[in-house]
């Protein structure tokens, strides 16, 4: 059973009042709920023939005075219910519980649905059980953990939420498939209502990429970078036509030759160094080009056939990956392991 601390109603008598309520409440609710189901079985042939089968007089006894007037039965529940509801709402405006006075129907909107004497919004008022326990668990006078049915609650509800989360998910993720192999145009909606609204932001932060990556390998790599473009210098310069000509100059046409190689390496790596110089202080210049890049590679996302079958074909292969994934029972694998 579960375990209930009634040292914690002692504090003040508002906090009993509010218990004996709940209490109540609780088991006008339970019977009501039990009313409920049992006029809802006879009301079928097959289970008034039952009731009167086993039992014949109190099934007719039942469907003289209950049966006949339930509606009529119901609605004192109603009332019952409609008044505890009204005075909740009455001290929630005198205590300020809400920044508004008629926020408190939308924060128990459970209860509301409960008070339609209708077909199947009676049943909502298990509802009202179910908030009054979760309100005592909250005062600690009642502690479910302790409970003797507490683990197989805990149990079966995780398997109820899980298997209905998951046939969601599933759901949803198959109308995104029926969405993508309908649309003819995805790549190009994305691109209008996803990548082109954020380009801006998408520029700056390649910009700062590409400024970050440019100045860390000039920095780390600067006696590499001389040493490839001296060798990528004398290989161009020795196959050069004009160069050997220089070089066979009797004298001084090698030194000649070599000052020329030095100095060839040494204003192609000076370039090199200033261009990554500017794309690191970010120069307009650099900004405007990848601007430029970057509209064009909207342009072709937007126009390109083969690109529009590329992501529908990743898209639906995710998707059913992720089906796959949803689809496998945790709370099986779990059982099995314990």
């Amino acid at each position: 059973m579960a375990v209930f601390n009634f040292k914690n109603l002692k504090k003040n008598n508002d906090q009993l009042a509010w218990f004996v309520l709940d209490i109540l409440m609780v088991a006008l609710a339970f019977v009501n709920i039990n009313l409920i189901l049992f006029d809802f079985t006879f009301s079928y042939n097959l289970g008034s023939k039952f009731y009167y089968g086993i039992a014949p007089k109190l099934a007719t006894w039942y469907d003289v005075y209950i049966h006949q007037n339930f509606i009529s039965i119901d609605l004192i529940f109603v009332a019952v219910f409609s008044v505890e509801f009204f005075i909740r709402w009455m001290v929630a405006i005198y205590k300020k519980e809400y920044h508004k006075w008629f926020f408190f129907p939308f924060a128990r909107w459970y209860d509301v649905l409960g008070l339609i004497p209708i077909g199947s919004f009676r049943f909502l008022r298990v509802l009202r059980i179910i908030s009054i326990i979760f309100r005592l668990q909250k005062m600690k006078v009642l502690n479910l953990k302790e409970s003797s049915f507490y683990p197989g609650f805990k149990k079966y509800t995780q398997v109820l939420v899980e298997e209905v989360s998951d046939r969601v998910v599933v759901n949803v993720l198959e109308s995104v498939e029926k969405e993508l192999d309908k649309g003819n145009h995805f790549s190009k909606e994305f691109v209008a209502q996803v990548l082109r609204p954020n380009q801006e932001q998408i520029v700056n932060f390649s910009l700062k990429r590409v400024q970050l990556i440019t100045q860390q390998i000039l920095q780390d790599h600067k006696e590499d970078i001389k040493q490839y473009l001296n060798e990528k210098v004398q290989a161009a310069v020795s196959s050069n036509d004009e160069m050997k000509l220089i070089k066979s100059v009797p004298g001084i046409g090698g030194i000649i030759r070599k000052q020329l190689d030095h100095a060839i390496a040494d204003i192609t790596f000076k370039v090199i160094a200033g261009i990554v110089e500017d794309v690191s202080k970010g120069e307009d210049v650099f900004s405007k080009e990848i601007e430029v890049v970057s509209n064009n590679l909207m342009h072709t996302l937007e126009q390109d056939e083969e690109l529009e079958k590329l992501v529908k074909t990743i898209s639906n292969q995710t998707i059913s990956l992720l089906k796959t994934q949803v689809l496998k029972q945790d709370w099986k694998e779990n059982e099995a392991k314990n």
